[in-house]
C-alpha cells in the first residue's frame, strides 16, 4: 500500500512538472510549493525559533502576500 502512495505522488509531480512548461508561457504569477516533513510554524526563525537559522524562508516570510 505505501509503494502505491509513492507512485501517485510520483506521477502528480511528474505531471505538474510537464504541465508548467505551459504556465511559462502565459503570464501568470510565481508560485513556491515547499514540502516539509515534520515541520511546525514554530520552527522557522521567521516566527521567533532562535535555534534554527533558515534565512531564505525568513525572507520570504517577510516579502510573502499579506
Amino acid at each position: 500500500m505505501r509503494a502505491s502512495k509513492g507512485w501517485v505522488v510520483l506521477v502528480a509531480f511528474l505531471g505538474f512538472c510537464l504541465s508548467a512548461k505551459s504556465f511559462a508561457q502565459q503570464d501568470r504569477p510565481n508560485i513556491l510549493f515547499i514540502l516539509t516533513d515534520d515541520l511546525g510554524y514554530t520552527d522557522l526563525g521567521a516566527y521567533g525559533n532562535p535555534y534554527n537559522e533558515t534565512p531564505h524562508l525568513d525572507s520570504f516570510a517577510k516579502i510573502g502576500v499579506n
